[in-house]
């Protein structure tokens, strides 16, 4: 009987004081395969500050401030797929073309109505982009286009990233 009581505290012990990473192991359980990479959030602009926890500063290269919502409208987790497009009138801008899932094409729809409010995108953090949504795209479709300029760096690298951001963050139950 002591044996068996010693075993089962030994089992316990082990389990209770292994690391998560040894579990990880153990059980060869990998949620995330790759940090995603050139992540988009969409949001609100706040054109009248009121200095809340909801509210984030963010400063331009040029030393521009602006304050948008902290909390996106859509990000990199609804957008299925993205497509850089080239603008005809500066060959060095872009525009990028977006595959939305559903409850993010009901959110673009909701913005898209509202022709005066200014939303921002924001990339990785770091980089951010001024836009008015045009409401004059097809509402059967998933794909909707974010008017630029973006450069060509961060328009290729969405477009690269997008699908693989999109399985990362959205990982199937059968990988747990």
């Amino acid at each position: 009987m002591k044996k068996l009581f010693l075993f089962f505290v030994g089992i316990a012990a082990c389990l209770f004081f292994s690391s998560c990473s040894t579990m990880e192991d153990i059980f060869n359980v990998n949620i995330r395969k790759h940090d995603p990479k050139f992540t988009i959030a969409i949001h609100n602009y706040i054109k009248y500050p009121r200095g809340l926890d909801l509210e984030k500063n963010l400063t331009s290269v040029d030393g521009k401030n602006i304050v948008i919502n902290r909390h996106p409208l859509i990000n990199s987790a609804m957008i299925v797929d993205a497509i850089a497009l080239q603008r005809e009138d500066d060959p060095h801008s872009y525009d990028i073309s977006l595959k939305l899932n559903h409850t993010a094409m009901k959110i673009w729809l909701q913005l898209s109505y509202d022709n005066h409010a200014k939303h921002v995108v924001l990339i990785d953090d770091a980089y951010y982009c001024m836009f008015t949504p045009d409401d004059g795209h097809d509402e059967d479709s998933e794909w909707v286009t974010l008017i630029g300029p973006f450069n060509e760096v961060f328009a290729n690298g969405i477009e690269k990233f997008a699908k693989r951001n999109y399985r990362e963050l959205n990982p199937s139950p059968s990988g747990f």
